[in-house]
């Protein structure tokens, strides 16, 4: 158990104590789900992580008797209160002790009610309730992204069963978090587009809806509402196709054509379809961790960082956010930083020794 004399803490005492209250403050401000993922994780690779959750735990039960306690309660002073014997520990120090202690007391009570919390919400993209009037990017409660285009607008409603969005008007492309429990479903014009953990572009015009995949797989579910030539209304079940990275669909909302043309893209072609959602990125002497959410902010491929000691490396460049090869290459060509590729197609950092 850690010491809670007043024995200093031991450098590595002292870096489980500040991570644990790191964790505390980031639960305050909102734990997204990866949070929640990596705070598990820490707690399992050493059991001194869970004791010292615990240690400021205590602290705030002993503090709860000031919360509770007013004058008028008793004839005689509250024994939190009594002035013992001091201790010489400065008063920044004592100050920021109680405020983690208020941030562990948050953590159990909104820990309780996050699942619940994150699990139901509904609105609508842009927040203004207009059209996009030019490139917006938005991350969802559950981590997913969504990137609008130019007179893109986009309504979202989460429940504890499913992640659904209705493609209003115009092209968005949408970056999944994976949750094989709540599957994220786009609905435009009666088509469903459902998918897991994945990445996809959708443009709704007046004729047609075009799904271009850029990365994992998306489901093309009916019924889809159009006419034939008599003007007689026609149900499409189980016509459409199960789109892979690299596909492209395209269906007629019109008589034309009832069944979907479906291609297989060019990197060219593909890259032309995403121009719009493609962003300049330039950095000035940058932390590497900076730019490495950066990266991860706009792609389907995640960057990931495995040695501390690489995270506040440097860097000055420019690079289109779509040029995750560019920058790894550099970062291997500049810096003592090897890069591996996963299994799953996203990088690991590690330092080269």
């Amino acid at each position: 158990m850690p010491d809670e004399s007043n024995k200093p803490l031991s450098k590595e005492e002292q870096s489980i104590d500040e991570a644990a209250l790191d964790w505390v403050i980031m639960q305050d401000s909102g734990f997204s789900p990866e949070d929640q993922d990596a705070f598990f994780e820490w707690l399992a690779t050493d059991p001194r992580h869970g004791e010292y959750i615990a240690r400021h735990q205590r602290k705030w039960k002993r503090l709860d008797h000031l919360v509770q306690w007013r004058p008028e309660h008793s004839d005689e002073a509250n024994p939190y209160l009594i002035v013992g014997k001091r201790r010489n520990v400065p008063k920044l120090a004592w100050i920021s002790s109680l405020a983690a202690a208020a941030a562990i007391a948050l953590f159990f009570l909104l820990f309780t009610t996050f699942t619940e919390s994150i699990s139901r919400s509904n609105g609508i993209l842009p927040v203004s309730g207009t059209m996009a009037s030019a490139y917006q990017w938005y991350k969802l409660e559950d981590g997913s992204i969504v990137e609008l285009n130019k007179g893109a607008q986009v309504e979202y409603r989460f429940d504890k069963q499913e992640r659904r969005l209705y493609l209003l008007s115009g092209e968005a492309h949408f970056i999944v978090a994976k949750n094989a429990e709540r599957p994220f479903i786009v609905n435009a014009r009666g088509t469903q587009l459902k998918a897991i953990g994945t990445a996809f572009n959708v443009n709704l015009t007046d004729d047609t809806l075009e799904v271009s995949v850029t990365h994992g797989i998306v489901e093309v579910a009916g019924p889809i509402a159009t006419q034939n030539e008599a003007d007689t209304p026609v149900a499409i079940h189980d016509i459409l196709p199960r789109l892979t990275a690299g596909n492209r669909s395209i269906i007629s909302l019109t008589a034309n054509s009832i069944t979907p043309v479906t291609d297989e893209l060019s990197e060219i072609a593909l890259e032309e379809i995403l121009a719009w959602k493609h962003q300049k990125l330039e950095f000035e002497a940058a932390p590497l961790h900076r730019i490495v959410e950066s990266f991860n902010r706009y792609n389907p491929i995640s960057i990931s960082i495995q040695d501390p000691e690489i995270e506040n490396m440097s860097l000055t460049a420019k690079f289109r956010s779509d040029n995750i090869e560019g920058f790894l290459r550099l970062l291997e060509l500049t810096m003592p930083i090897e890069v591996i590729e996963q299994k799953d197609g996203d990088y690991l950092l590690t330092n080269r020794s």
